[in-house]
């Protein structure tokens, strides 16, 4: 046997492809539109029978099925499993017709949830600030004066009274026109008027009606009337204005720390305003907090610039070593010089400077301030008690004030003065 046969041996034969069984299935009819096979050159051009209508709606209904929780894990227990939430996004269309045939079985509850959500968050649509309103007040610091505070003023008045008696904001913002009345008073005008030198010091004295003597603290008086001389110099010659007065008073509980304060404050003619230090917690004693949280309230500088109605009043930081850390670093924000013209309350959100108001720190323990907040307190005066004979003066002086409140009495009684 050659090599050729015994190739030719070897080939195995063509089979013949069996006909489809879905093709048997058709019927006689189908097969007699079939073309025969022997008369295809290539079989692999045969195209099979299948159900066109079926496979377009199959394919439309699975591009209408995809879940829109594409971020979500479908398989986890706590979104409810992959059938709950394809039941939820799934919005099958029926063959020839535009029926949305998702799932609408929504019970009671779940409508009144719906109307409760809807309610909270458009509780507060019919006071959102406008694009005009937002433009006034960006433009609100090329103002001179309180003239933006009033118009800060007209736009919470306006959410004032479109508020509902109802809601729970609008204690909040009734707190925030009060604080804003007394601020435009207090940065109204151009100009703090301090006394002069000289006539501080005959009140200081008792020489003025109206005004009680102060006996002792000589060094204190002298550092507040070198201020004032200087303070009227820069006014009169218009050079720059001395730095900001922040005095800390060092030295033990009982020693008047308080009562001199006291008396700066009126013989300066300004208001006067202590903040208590002793246990406080957190910096919102100082800075305030969000007027959108409940309760909430300005810090007490902003309520002294505002009950007072004076931006130049006499605020002090009574035993400040005694707060916690946070308060007592809360200290230093109104007091720094270099950001205190802008200074912002955090319950009113709009500035409020602190750089003409005189602070005062009394301190028992030094040691217990933090760096930063001492160091902002130049000027430390250490209080010493009192000699003999100026406590004798004191009680003379105290008894007859007390004695003065007296005279009607008096007259009444015996009938002379």
């Amino acid at each position: 046997m050659t090599e050729k046969e015994l190739t030719l041996e070897l080939e195995p034969e063509e089979e013949i492809p069996e006909e489809p069984e879905f093709i048997q299935e058709c019927g006689t009819d189908l097969d007699d539109d079939l073309p025969d096979t022997e008369d295809i050159e290539d079989k692999d051009d045969i195209i099979y029978c299948s159900n066109t209508n079926q496979t377009n709606e199959q394919k439309q209904i699975n591009s209408q099925s995809v879940p829109i929780f594409s971020n979500v894990d479908l398989t986890a227990s706590q979104f409810g499993g992959f059938q709950r939430q394809q039941q939820l996004a799934t919005k099958q269309t029926e063959q020839g017709q535009n029926i949305s045939a998702g799932s609408s079985n929504r019970t009671t509850a779940k409508q009144n949830l719906t109307s409760k959500e809807f309610y909270r968050q458009n509780k507060d649509a019919n006071v959102s600030i406008t694009k005009q309103d937002a433009y006034e007040l960006n433009s609100m610091k090329k103002l001179d004066g309180g003239d933006e505070l009033k118009i800060l003023l007209k736009k919470t008045e306006k959410e004032y009274n479109k508020l509902p008696d109802t809601s729970n904001r609008k204690p909040r913002i009734a707190l925030r026109l009060k604080v804003l009345e007394g601020c435009i008073k207090a940065y109204e005008p151009e100009y703090i008027e301090l006394p002069t030198p000289e006539e501080f010091l005959a009140r200081i004295k008792g020489e003025v009606v109206g005004y009680t003597r102060v006996i002792g603290y000589e060094n204190i008086i002298e550092i507040v009337a070198k201020y004032l001389k200087s303070y009227h110099f820069a006014k009169k010659y218009g050079t720059p204005p001395p730095a900001q007065l922040m005095i800390m008073l060092l030295g033990e509980p009982g020693l008047g720390k308080t009562y001199i304060s006291q008396a700066i404050a009126k013989a300066l003619g300004r208001g006067f305003h202590m903040i208590g230090m002793n246990g406080k917690l957190n910096a919102s004693l100082i800075t305030g907090t969000n007027i959108e949280n409940p309760g909430a309230e300005p810090g007490e500088v902003l309520k002294a610039i505002s009950r007072r109605e004076d931006r130049g009043c006499v605020i002090v930081f009574d035993e400040i070593e005694k707060a916690a850390r946070e308060c007592k670093e809360a200290c230093g924000i109104p007091t720094d010089i270099t950001t205190n013209k802008n200074y912002q309350d955090t319950f009113l959100d709009f500035p409020s400077p602190t750089n003409e108001c005189i602070f005062i720190a009394t301190v028992n323990r030094p040691e217990d301030v933090p760096n930063f907040v001492a160091d902002r307190f130049a000027i430390r005066v250490e209080v010493l008690p009192l000699a003999y004979q100026q406590r004798l003066e004191v009680v003379r002086v105290v008894l007859q004030s007390e004695l003065k409140k007296l005279e009607p009495a008096f007259e009444k009684i015996y009938r002379k003065k």
